[in-house]
């Protein structure tokens, strides 16, 4: 990509970004930033990955600490993960390739790739909300997910 093209690529995911954060209450902004994490998704061909543990979140767990170097800790009794990257950068496309920068809401983002990832593994449903982030100022990124009972 030239780098005219790049610069107008970065200008204008800004502009959206500050858009929806400036004229959408939260819970759309947040619903909004979620669903398209399903790019993200599809991109790094998430479902590849996790095929091998449906099923099997302890595999799967062991995976993420082991092969990713993720820090992840499951309170089974509670249904409850906390998931940290163990990364001092943001791990988001975007941000990595330069065309996004110091946008906090793409966090959502997250949220809505955890909720597909973890609940692909354990097909069940679940809640992901972001604990803590870079993009905020934090050390790494830390997600908690609820693991919600089937008939919710």
């Amino acid at each position: 990509m030239e780098n005219q093209d790049f610069q107008f690529l970065s200008s204008w995911v800004h502009q959206i970004l500050d858009q929806v954060d400036d004229q959408l209450p939260q819970e759309a902004k947040t619903a909004l930033l979620r669903g398209c994490a399903q790019a993200h998704y599809q991109w790094a061909n998430m479902d590849q990955v996790i095929a091998p543990y449906r099923g099997n979140l302890a595999g799967f767990l062991t995976f993420l600490n082991g092969t990713w170097g993720w820090k992840v800790n499951y309170d089974a009794g509670r249904g409850i993960i906390t998931a940290d990257e163990n990364k001092s950068e943001c791990v988001c496309p975007l941000v990595r390739g330069g065309a996004v920068k110091n946008q906090p809401l793409l966090c959502s983002c997250s949220e809505g790739f955890a909720v597909r990832m973890f609940g692909g593994v354990t097909g069940k449903p679940v809640q992901a909300r972001v604990l803590r982030s870079i993009m905020k100022g934090d050390p790494s990124c830390v997600y908690e997910v609820q693991i919600l009972p089937d008939d919710l």
